[in-house]
């Protein structure tokens, strides 16, 4: 998995996602995921930095310690379940 430190993009998951295909990743609502790659189809690559349920790590050092995981879940998945997300609006609710 190719990473563009620049160009990384941290969303967040609104609506599961269940792959089909082997490139895919699944993903459910409320997980993290660190984007590396946008397509203009609509699909992004991204990594899950973390899964809704778990511990809410330090934002600032966990996307460097899931992309060192033996466990890494990455692929493509479409944009339109994700949005983007802005730790401030998280600590203000």
């Amino acid at each position: 998995l190719a990473v563009k430190a620049a160009n990384l993009e941290l969303v967040s998951v609104f609506a599961d996602f269940q792959k089909e295909l082997e490139h895919e990743v699944e993903l459910g609502v409320g997980d993290m995921v660190l984007v590396v790659d946008k397509n203009d189809n609509g699909w992004w690559q991204g990594v899950v930095v973390w899964r809704a349920g778990d511990r809410m790590p330090d934002t600032r050092s966990f996307a460097q310690a899931t992309l060192s995981s033996p466990d890494l879940k990455a692929g493509w998945f479409p944009c339109t379940f994700v949005s983007h997300y802005d730790e401030r609006e998280q600590q203000s609710a």
